[in-house]
Parts: structure tokens; sequence; C-alpha cells
């Protein structure tokens, strides 16, 4: 009767390590899981600054010069508009020109307007390449710029 005692009492213990096994594997994975996504936004914070800068290189440098953003991320459900390009720019809404590229027009929806398009809505993620080119212009425009979304592997002429 003693040794059946002490033979539950040391799986008892197996349980019990088994238990406290389970609990700490559960932790990690939480943890590597909070890494992901944390390493996930700071990629789009990322993108979200480059896709800024290029637009303020570009109002410094109106040339005619296009500068492009390789492998920007639109999300899906993600909507390109000129009224958040002008604020974000400074520019009036007619000073800014969005363009879609024919090769990617199946994965986004555009609203266009009486000049051209005022929004493009994204159906699916979409890695693309993205062009900004501002010029000298007259009034009511002292700078106008444009925006054009390409395929990812878009390669100028």
């Amino acid at each position: 009767m003693g040794k059946f005692f002490f033979e539950n009492k040391a799986q008892a213990g197996s349980v019990f390590k088994l238990l406290i096994g389970a609990v700490v594997g559960i932790a990690i994975v939480g943890i590597i899981y909070s890494i992901i996504v944390v390493m996930g936004n700071q990629k789009t914070y990322l993108s979200e600054e480059v896709f800024s800068n290029k637009i303020t290189m570009a109002m410094k440098n109106p040339i005619g010069t296009e500068y492009f953003i390789n492998d920007f991320t639109f999300q899906k459900n993600r909507v390109l508009t000129k009224k958040a390009l002008s604020e974000q720019t400074g520019l009036a809404e007619s000073c800014i020109s969005l363009f879609i590229h024919e090769a990617i027009q199946n994965n986004s929806v555009a609203d266009v307007g009486e000049a051209n398009i005022n929004i493009i809505s994204f159906k699916n993620v979409l890695v693309t390449r993205v062009g900004v080119k501002c010029n000298v212009s007259q009034d009511p425009c002292p700078i106008e710029c444009s925006l054009t979304v390409y395929n990812r592997g878009y390669k100028p002429q």
C-alpha cells in the first residue's frame, strides 16, 4: 500500500511539471506573436514615412523628375485620396493628380471625377511602385504634383 501511494504522488508531480511547461510555452508563443505584430506595424509606419518624404522631396524640387517609392504596400481597403494628399502637402486638391498604371487596375477601384481620379481604393493587399512628380506651374497652382501607382516591377522608359 505504501508503494502505491508514492507512485501516485510521483505521477501528480509529472502532471504539475507538464502544466508549468504548457504555461511557459504559451507565454513564449504570445511574446513571439507580439514581436511579429510590432515589427509589421513598424514596417507600415516606415513605409508611410518614406511615402511622405518622397512627396515632400518632389515638392521641394519641382523640376518634373519622378521620384519612386519602391515596394510600397497598400493594405486591403486602403484609400488614397486627393483630399488626404492635399492636407499632407498643403497643396490645393486641384493641384494634385492621381493616376493608376493599367497593370494594376484590376486590383483597385478608382473614383473618376471631372478632370481625373479623386480616390483610389485598393481591393486587396497590393505591393506597388509609386511615382511622385512635381512641376512649377501658373496660377492658381504654383506647383502641380502627380502621383502614379504602378505595378511593382514597373521600369520607367
